[in-house]
C-alpha cells in the first residue's frame, strides 16, 4: 500500500516541475513581447492626453471669445465717458471689477482719479495700475481669440494704453497684482479708450464652466503662473502627469496638464498588447490552467483512494467487533439456556443490541455509496423517537446514561420514517460514544403549524465553538479529549445532517445550557 503513494507522489512531482518550466518560459517569451509594445502603448496614450489637452484648450478659447464679445459691449454701449456710466458698469457687471476711461489723445487716465470723489476700490485700482497708465511700464498686448482672427497676430508693445490702441481697435493687458495674474481689456469708444479690470474669480470660473467634461478617466489641471491648481475636470486621486500645454494669450502662464488616474494607468498596462503578446500569453495561462487542472484531478484521486483505504479498514474494525460479541454471547447462551433463564435473557438482550449496532452501521454504509429513495408518508413523530429511543436504552443504560424525555410534538408530518429513524439513531449513538462521562441524555420534540423540532441534549464534554460545523463532515473525528477512546468512523454525524436536508430541514449543533453538546433537528410539516 505504500509503494503506490510514493509512485504517485514522484510522478505528480515531476509533472509540476515541468509545467513550472513549460509556464516560466512562456512567461518569459510574453514579458519581452509585451516589452517591446509598451513603448509604442505609452506613445498612443501620450497622444491620447496631447488631444485631450488640445480639446480643454479649444474650449477656453472659445468661451475667452465669448468673454471679449460680452466686455465690447459692456464697455461700448453707452459710450462710458461720464464718471457716473463708468460706476454704474462696475456695479452691474459682474466681470467688470472697475471700468477706466482713457483719453486717446494724451493717454491720460481720465476716471478714475485720484480726487476727493475717488472710492477706496479706484484708489486701490489707481495704486496697482500706475505704471500702466503713467508710461513707466513697457506694455505688451495680450491678443485674445477673437482680435487674433480680425487683426494682426504679432504682440504689440507701447509705453501706454494709447500706444496699444494705435494697433488694434481692442485688446487684453496682463500683469501680476498682490493676488496673482490679473486682466485689464480694452477698447476703443467713439470719443476715448474705454476698459475694464477683470474680476478674477468670475472670468477663472466662467472659463472652467465651459469645459465639456469627458468620459475617460484621466484628469486636466489648470494651473496659473505661480503653479497653483485653479480647476481640475476628470476623476481624482492620486496620479501622474502624462503631458502638459502652455496656453494661449490672454491666458499666458496658465498651463494645462493632463494626468493619469491609477485606474487609467492600470488600463494602459493591461491594454493594447500585440497579437505575439496575446498569443503566447493565452498558451501561458492554458498551459497552466490545464496544469492545475491536472494536478488538482491527481491530487483528489489520490487523497480519495487514502480516504477509502482508511475508511474501509475502519469499517471493518467496527463490523468485527459486534460480530465478535455476537458469535462470543452465542455461544455462552448454547451453554446456559437450560440452566438458567435470567443470564440466558441478558446474553439474549446483548445479542440483540449489538445487532442493531450492526445494522446501523451497514446501513450508514450503504447510505454513504448510494443515493437514498425516499418514502414519504405521514409519520407520527413522537411515535418514532420513542421506539427509536427503545432500541437504544439497554445500550445507553448499561453505559450508566440516565434518559429524559419531554415528547410534545403529537401532529403527524409527511417524511420518510426510515430516514427520520435513521437520523435519531446516529444521535444517539454519538451521545453514546462521545458524552458517557455527563450520563445523561434528554431527547425533547416541539411542534407548530410549520415545522417540527427534535433537540437531543447531553452533558458531555461538549463540541468546542470552531468545530460546531466540521463535526459534519465526513471522516471527521475531533483530535482531543472529546473523542479520546471512542470507537467510529466520523460518518454518522454527517450522513445524519445529509439525511435532514434532503427531507427539507436541517440539523445543527448548538452549545447546551448547562454545559455539554445539543443536537437540533428541524423538519418541516411537508418537505417542499
Amino acid at each position: 500500500m505504500r509503494a503506490a503513494p510514493t509512485t504517485q507522489h514522484a510522478a505528480s512531482r515531476a509533472f509540476v516541475l515541468f509545467a513550472i518550466a513549460a509556464v516560466v518560459l512562456l512567461a518569459f517569451m510574453s514579458q519581452r513581447a509585451f516589452s517591446r509594445s509598451q513603448l509604442e502603448r505609452e506613445r498612443q496614450f501620450r497622444a491620447l492626453a496631447q488631444t485631450r489637452l488640445a480639446q480643454v484648450a479649444q474650449d477656453l478659447q472659445t468661451e475667452l471669445g465669448h468673454i471679449e464679445r460680452d466686455l465690447a459691449r459692456a464697455v461700448e454701449d453707452g459710450a462710458p465717458l461720464t464718471v457716473a456710466d463708468a460706476r454704474k458698469k462696475t456695479r452691474e457687471q459682474a466681470l467688470i471689477r472697475q471700468a477706466f476711461i482713457v483719453d486717446r489723445t494724451s493717454g491720460a487716465l481720465t476716471f478714475p482719479r485720484d480726487d476727493a470723489d475717488a472710492s477706496s476700490q479706484e484708489r486701490e485700482f489707481l495704486r496697482q495700475t500706475r505704471s500702466v497708465f503713467d508710461g513707466s511700464s513697457v506694455l505688451f498686448e495680450a491678443t485674445a481669440p477673437e482680435t487674433e482672427r480680425t487683426s494682426n497676430k504679432s504682440r504689440q508693445r507701447g509705453d501706454t494704453v494709447s500706444g496699444l490702441a494705435a494697433h488694434n481697435e481692442q485688446g487684453w493687458i496682463r500683469r501680476f497684482w498682490d493676488d496673482g495674474q490679473q486682466w485689464l481689456f480694452w477698447k476703443n469708444g467713439e470719443r476715448a479708450i474705454v476698459g475694464a479690470h477683470i474680476e478674477r474669480i468670475a472670468f477663472l470660473a466662467r472659463l472652467a464652466a465651459s469645459v465639456n467634461e469627458s468620459q475617460d478617466l484621466g484628469r486636466v489641471i489648470l494651473r496659473d503662473a505661480k503653479a497653483a491648481v485653479v480647476q481640475q475636470w476628470g476623476g481624482l486621486g492620486d496620479a501622474a502627469v502624462i503631458d502638459e500645454l502652455a496656453l494661449s494669450p490672454p491666458l499666458d502662464g496658465f498651463r494645462l496638464a493632463y494626468v493619469a488616474s491609477r485606474e487609467q494607468t492600470a488600463q494602459l498596462v493591461r491594454a493594447g498588447a500585440t497579437a505575439e503578446a496575446f498569443s503566447l500569453a493565452a498558451v501561458c495561462v492554458v498551459l497552466a490552467l490545464g496544469a492545475a487542472l491536472v494536478w488538482r484531478e491527481q491530487r483528489r484521486a489520490f487523497v480519495e483512494a487514502q480516504t477509502r483505504v482508511g475508511f474501509v479498514t475502519q469499517v471493518s474494525h467496527e463490523l468485527k467487533t459486534p460480530l465478535t460479541n455476537i458469535r462470543l454471547y452465542a455461544e455462552l447462551l448454547e451453554r446456559e439456556i437450560d440452566v438458567d433463564a435470567a443470564p440466558a435473557q441478558k446474553h439474549l438482550a446483548v445479542i440483540t443490541s449489538e445487532s442493531q449496532r450492526l445494522s446501523r452501521l451497514i446501513e450508514n454504509v450503504l447510505s454513504m455509496s448510494r443515493e437514498r429513495t425516499l418514502r414519504v408518508e405521514e409519520v407520527a413523530v413522537d411515535a418514532v423517537v420513542e421506539q427509536t429511543l427503545a432500541q437504544h436504552r439497554p445500550a445507553l443504560e448499561q453505559r450508566g446514561f440516565a434518559i429524559a424525555t419531554d415528547l410534545q410534538a403529537p401532529a403527524t408530518l409527511r417524511t420518510d420514517a426510515d430516514a427520520l429513524a435513521q437520523i435519531l439513531a446516529n444521535l444517539l449513538s454519538n451521545v453514546e460514544k462521545y458524552a458517557a462521562s455527563g450520563n445523561f441524555v434528554s431527547v425533547a420534540t416541539r411542534s407548530d403549524d410549520r415545522t417540527v423540532t427534535i433537540r437531543v441534549r447531553d452533558k458531555g464534554p461538549g463540541v468546542p465553538d470552531k468545530d460546531r460545523e466540521r463535526i459534519f463532515e465526513p471522516y471527521v473525528r475531533l483530535d482531543d479529549a472529546i473523542t479520546e477512546g471512542a470507537s467510529g468512523t466520523g460518518i454518522g454525524l454527517g450522513i445524519a445532517r445529509d439525511l435532514a436536508r434532503r427531507l427539507g430541514g436541517d440539523l445543527v449543533c448548538v452549545a447546551a445550557e448547562n454545559g455539554g453538546a445539543e443536537l437540533v433537528l428541524t423538519l418541516p410539516r411537508r418537505i417542499p
